[in-house]
């Protein structure tokens, strides 16, 4: 050991070197030896006066040499600057320390989403299915069915392309159109940014159709008649009832249109109601004397025609209960009288008159009755071959409520087998007419007025005929009344075709907002063609790529998952994370080793459509991060990411002084995961819009595949490479291992390669240094030297990353000498945590290199755990990255 005085080290090397000049490999530290240190070429540091120095002579430097007379020469300018300023302040401690820390797939059918949250598609989404703002009505323009329907594409700014109505272009059906709306505009405010096919001048609504309305059919006057009716009157006390029933032969369904309320016609309504037994008196006209005298059972006659009869009962699917129609008259007032059946009739006077009643028909015979000994008040019923029952006024209609408060009454009437008349040899038009009518109501109850119009449907030949009527509602509430006028042309030689229905009743209210904020929209026209139609489950979808918001790509629709996850992250309404926290030149630098290791942007591009509220940003930048095979974390409150790829060496190292003691397991195989013997990963197809299945081995069927679902990505290439990487982990992930950490491993990350000494046998090999000397360290754990291998020490840094030098033994076996100095100063100080170790041949060493596959904090008896999983690294997890 040899000492010497100085003023500084500066002046001592001057002194010691100025005539031979500086030995090649010559440093000079400031505290232990180490490159953060390191002084050598620092010469107001060299002449400090007051601090720790090592210096220290290492392996050759070729550079070294060129700058010995340089430093000489500054060492000989400080020395005298150092004496002319007479130690005018006392410096500053110089030992410095250096330190850094996702869809599910819609459906197919548009849906109306109310309070949910609104889709916010991220990066590209093919076939995505826009979310129904409006309900859709359907109107007939011409005799041909339109749809209108208004959706949002999602949050933001979107380019679009590949509008389908089911499986079908929407440009490729004639008649359909759409117009895209940016944010802040609407049909109601501004103008479209893009359009394609029919123009869409209607305006948005809101719109309710009404369930009660589905296919009615309206009925004709005469459509429903039942020529043949059994009537019978049955005296009340309230006056009289009516029970009508078709006649015997006469097939006819009063409950496939009657309901009580419905209001029915009763035609050639004569009937003859019994009156009981009367005495019957024949006059012989031309003899002038009554032939003969007898009794009988009396009838007369009673005209119940009416056009306004209530139904008040069904009795059953065949007999309906009417009442009202006109007041009977008074017995005395009756017309003719009959008996036996015999349809004569006979008059009913108190005293026979002198000259008889003529009977028409009846061969000149009259009849007289003596009404005193009729016995009235029975009932008794006749049957009438001429009499016919119909629906008539309101009878006829079919009726629905409006939601209160609508401004327009949309009314869609259709005859889906056209409206014609055909004799055999032509076919002729058969137009119907039918009264629309508006009651009004207070709660639901009418209070009289009304107003009505008429419309007529017409079709061209034997072509579908249907007809909008819109009519303008006057009542803040009322009921909607259709009605067929046009009868059934019951004498046309031919076939008629005119059956008419009511299919839809729409209630509309103008919208009053003019945007609907941050979002893309569509207004959408569809025509009802015969293959439209063929799929009764519409639904329009699109492929959309988001617009960035922020960052240097801004304005630009990109999937790539660097920019997807800035314009997240600096969202105002997602991320709310200002541009410091976030690592900048670290996304994008992982992006480029992503880039660089692919070769090429395929396999980085995401698109995920986010729609719910129970995924926080941070899982939304997993999703996506998972689809790249990148890692997010946060460090010093930035959020920061890695990329999974190949790793020449380990980032961290845990030994057993920074592991719980007793928590190590490792497990050892030597054949494949027996838990799978396959790989099945789902993601969603770029091209197709729909879940794709990619399986490994790829020309084979696993009994018991490990089923994978990566939300986010969408290109084949990408989901080509995951899949294999998961499958080569079963092949070759050997070893298993589990271990509790305490607070380092915190930066501990999925994917991240670490060297984990073997703590299950002993013994160790690991442990901390406890003094430096230059560069020879001293350790707390005994090392074993393996003759012909190299052997390396791998130190812990401050941050948790780790270090690997090259040593040779040391003069004990405690001891071991570094071949170069260590990047970071060491920590040895009582008043710190010392700087950790693990020490083993380079063979040993490569073996303790793992995959870390889960970190899980956790607290135990009040102590932080960090429970660490990892497989063995080994780089032939990814040697089909490149694969075609």
């Amino acid at each position: 050991m040899e000492s010497c005085e100085a003023a500084s080290v500066g002046e001592w090397l001057l002194a010691r070197y100025a005539a031979s000049g500086l030995p090649e490999g010559l440093r000079v530290y400031l505290g232990h030896c180490s490159e953060g240190s390191d002084i050598t070429h620092d010469v107001a540091a060299l002449m400090e006066t007051e601090g720790e120095f090592e210096v220290c002579i290492m392996p050759g430097d070729p550079t070294f040499g060129v700058l010995t007379a340089v430093l000489i020469a500054s060492l000989a300018v400080g020395v005298v600057m150092g004496v002319m300023a007479k130690k005018a302040a006392a410096p500053a401690n110089a030992n410095r320390t250096q330190s850094s820390p996702t869809n599910g797939l819609s459906g197919r059918s548009n849906m109306a989403r109310v309070n949910q949250r609104r889709t916010d598609i991220r990066g590209r989404v093919s076939a995505s299915v826009p979310d129904q703002l409006m309900v859709p009505y359907t109107k007939f323009v011409n005799n041909i069915e339109y749809e209108w329907s208004y959706m949002a594409v999602g949050v933001g700014r979107y380019a679009t392309g590949n509008v389908r109505d089911g499986d079908t272009l929407l440009d490729s059906i004639p008649g359909s159109g759409i117009a895209f709306y940016g944010p802040g505009t609407s049909p109601n405010l501004g103008e479209p940014y893009a359009t394609s096919g029919t123009p869409i001048t209607d305006i948005l609504w809101n719109v309710s159709q009404s369930s009660t309305i589905n296919g009615q059919t309206l009925l004709a006057p005469n459509a429903i008649g039942a020529n043949g009716a059994t009537v019978t009157l049955v005296p009340t006390d309230q006056g009289k009832r009516i029970e009508v029933r078709p006649a015997a032969g006469v097939s006819f369904n009063f409950s496939s249109f009657i309901s009580i309320g419905s209001e029915l016609e009763i035609a050639d309504g004569i009937v003859m109601v019994g009156i009981g037994l009367v005495n019957v008196v024949e006059y012989d006209r031309e003899v002038g004397e009554v032939t003969r005298s007898f009794t009988a059972n009396g009838y007369r006659s009673v005209d119940l025609s009416f056009d306004g009869y209530v139904v008040t009962n069904i009795l059953d699917a065949f007999t309906v209960i009417v009442t009202g129609g006109p007041a009977w008259p008074a017995p005395s007032e009756w017309g003719g009288m009959g008996y036996g059946g015999s349809f004569y009739s006979v008059m009913s006077f108190a005293t026979p008159p002198a000259v008889g009643y003529p009977l028409p028909g009846a061969g000149g015979q009259t009849v007289y009755s003596d009404s005193s000994t009729a016995y009235p008040g029975q009932s008794a019923s006749f049957m009438m071959p001429a009499m016919t029952v119909s629906a008539i006024s309101r009878a006829r209609q079919v009726g629905a409520q409006v939601v209160p408060g609508s401004q327009e009454a949309w009314i869609n009437l259709i005859a889906q087998s056209g409206l014609y008349k055909d004799d055999g040899r032509n076919t002729f038009d058969n137009p119907v007419t039918v009264t629309i009518s508006l009651y009004e109501t207070v709660k639901g109850v009418e209070t009289g007025a009304f107003v009505s119009e008429q419309a007529t449907v017409q079709s061209n030949g034997r072509d579908n005929a249907a007809l909008t009527v819109v009519i303008g509602i006057p009542y803040a509430e009322c009921t909607v009344y259709v009605g067929r006028i046009t009868p059934t042309d019951l004498d046309f030689s031919g076939s008629v075709v005119d059956e008419l229905k009511w299919r839809d009743l729409f209630s509309a209210t103008a919208v009053p907002a003019m945007a609907f904020g941050d979002m893309t929209t569509i207004h959408v026209l569809r025509q009802a063609t015969t293959g439209a139609l063929a799929v009764r489950s519409p639904g329009i979808s699109l492929d959309a790529t988001r617009i960035i918001t922020y960052g240097d790509t801004a304005g630009s629709p990109n999937p790539n998952f660097a920019d997807v996850i800035w314009d997240m992250a600096l969202d105002p309404r997602l991320g709310r994370l200002s541009s410091s926290q976030v690592d900048h030149d670290g996304l994008w630098e992982t992006m480029g080793q992503a880039y660089a290791h692919f070769g090429s942007w395929e396999p980085i591009e995401v698109g995920y459509a986010f729609d719910t509220t129970d995924i926080t940003f941070e899982e939304s930048v997993s999703l996506i991060c998972n689809a790249v095979n990148v890692t997010p974390y946060r460090m010093g409150g930035v959020l920061k990411f890695q990329f999974e790829g190949p790793q020449s060496t380990s980032a961290m190292q845990f030994v057993h002084r920074n592991k719980w003691p007793g928590t190590d397991t490792r497990t050892r195989s030597f054949t494949a995961d027996q838990l799978y013997d396959g790989v099945e990963l789902t993601y969603r197809d770029d091209e197709a819009g729909i879940p794709t299945v990619i399986r490994r081995p790829a020309n084979d069927i696993a009994a018991n595949p490990k089923r994978i679902e990566v939300s986010g990505c969408i290109t084949p290439r990408g989901a080509a490479i995951r899949a294999s990487r998961e499958y080569n982990k079963l092949l070759y992930g050997r070893v298993s291992v589990q271990f509790d950490s305490f607070g380092i491993a915190r930066s501990c990350l999925p994917s991240m390669r670490v060297d984990v000494a073997d703590g299950t046998r002993g013994p160790t090999q690991d442990g901390e240094v406890i003094d430096q000397q230059g560069l020879t360290v001293f350790l707390s754990q005994p090392v074993t030297f393996t003759p012909g291998e190299s052997h390396s020490i791998v130190l812990t840094r401050r941050d948790g990353s780790i270090e690997g030098i090259p040593c040779t033994p040391g003069a004990d076996a405690n001891s071991v000498v570094l071949g170069r100095a260590p990047l970071e100063d060491l920590f040895v100080g009582y008043l710190e945590a010392k700087t950790m170790y693990n020490f083993g041949s380079d063979t040993a060493l490569k073996a303790e290199a793992m995959l870390v596959q889960t970190v899980a904090p956790q607290i135990q008896d009040g102590a932080e755990h960090i429970t660490i999983t990892c497989i063995n690294y080994d780089d032939r997890y990814y040697q089909d990255d490149l694969a075609t």
